[in-house]
């Protein structure tokens, strides 16, 4: 499981994801503040976060790996 922060654009996609159980790549923020894409399939997203203000989505993604 990863978890990261996302900007407010990809958030209808990450809610597509966690009601149809799909996996989808975004580019998010790692806690720590790097860049980086994530891909598998979000477990949970949680608006309202202020660590990064442009990216205010706090996503929960189960790993490529965990799908194999």
């Amino acid at each position: 499981m990863s978890q990261f922060f996302a900007h407010e654009r990809d958030e209808q996609r990450c809610r597509h994801s966690l009601a149809f159980q799909r996996p989808i790549t975004v580019t998010g923020l790692t806690l720590d503040g790097k860049e980086r894409p994530f891909t598998g399939v979000v477990q949970s997203v949680e608006r309202g976060h202020t660590t990064y203000a442009h990216c205010p989505l706090l996503v929960t993604m189960s790993d490529t790996a965990d799908m194999a």
